[in-house]
């Protein structure tokens, strides 16, 4: 076991695809990694407690685990479950031969905690979802739609792919203003047995798509709007003021504004106008936490009663930045 001395905690960042830990000692100094396939609870494949317990192994490597005097884990679908979440960690920490129990919390709350300036504040997050929340005391009391492709997620990545899918149809089908979204997403829509008739070949794909995959068509409408098309600028134009109007349910005059989600995180016209639009309305720099599993190394130290100093989150993001 390799000789460290004082107490290590660890954090976990657990999605539906993949689960990301990391080790850290007690002044935050990062010391392990480990990544491995998802652990929600409702949509992953496999054994969840063993695909986060393998993560955790990794991270821990040759350390010792009775060194470990805390953990949290945030993981996507918890809120939904939350007994059945921690029967999931629980068996994970047991998988990767660590003692007690860890602390679960929702994805949401780990990426609030990943960028917060202090324990009062608001998230916004925009990737294949959408949301916002504000928190006191590091606990959210107040969130903003999160409900999912068909009811609600606007702004989102998925939001702006089926914009994209419908404008183009609207297009083809002579019920809409011509657009150059047409062209490029009949070239990602592409099926293998062309029938002729492009809408057709749009619904032989399209219907087949699960709603998440629809985010990976987001880029196209921020390029084609980039490129003068007025179809793309118009859906550009109302994603971000959709982003724009669920923050303000929750975060005006918050003392702190976290973005998260790749929307918010990665340059691009989308996280441009968002900053500009909610300039007016809150008082504080926004704050972009791209790895939200930073915030779980900050609340394992925290809920070990460990020393947050005011320059770490601001370094562990810049470490653990993908």
């Amino acid at each position: 076991m390799v000789g460290v001395s004082g107490p290590l905690v660890m954090g976990a960042d657990v999605g539906g695809t993949s689960a990301k830990v990391v080790l850290a000692d007690a002044s935050g100094r990062v010391l392990g990694r480990g990544t491995g396939p998802g652990g929600n609870l409702r949509s992953s494949v496999g054994d969840p407690a063993g695909n986060i317990g393998g993560a955790l192994r990794a991270a821990l490597g040759d350390h010792d685990p009775a060194g470990v005097v805390a953990g949290v884990i945030g993981m996507a679908g918890s809120a939904a479950v939350p007994e059945r979440a921690q029967e999931i960690a629980d068996g994970a920490w047991r998988t990767a031969g660590l003692g007690g129990s860890p602390l679960v919390r929702t994805d949401l709350d780990i990426a609030y905690a990943a960028g917060a300036t202090g324990p009062d504040g608001a998230l916004l997050l925009a990737g294949t979802g959408a949301v916002a929340a504000a928190y006191q005391g590091f606990r959210m009391v107040e969130r903003c739609d999160g409900l999912g492709w068909l009811l609600g997620d606007e702004g989102s990545a998925v939001w702006f792919g089926l914009a994209a899918v419908r404008a183009a149809a609207a297009d083809l089908d002579g019920r809409g203003p011509g657009t150059e979204l047409t062209g490029r997403v009949g070239e990602l829509l592409r099926p293998e047995s062309p029938t002729g008739d492009p809408r057709q070949d749009l619904v032989a794909v399209a219907y087949q798509w699960p709603p998440a995959r629809f985010g990976e068509l987001a880029p196209t409408v921020t390029a084609a709007a980039e490129d003068g098309d007025e179809v793309a600028g118009r859906i550009l134009a109302d994603g971000c003021a959709a982003l724009v109007r669920t923050a303000l349910v929750v975060a005006a005059d918050a003392p702190c504004l976290v973005l998260a989600g790749s929307l918010l995180t990665s340059a691009g016209p989308i996280a441009d106008r968002v900053r500009a639009a909610l300039a007016p309305y809150v008082p504080v720099e926004p704050v972009a936490a791209p790895d939200p599993v930073a915030g779980a190394v900050l609340d394992a130290l925290r809920a070990a009663d460990l020393p947050v100093p005011d320059g770490l989150p601001a370094r562990l993001r810049a470490e653990l930045r993908p």
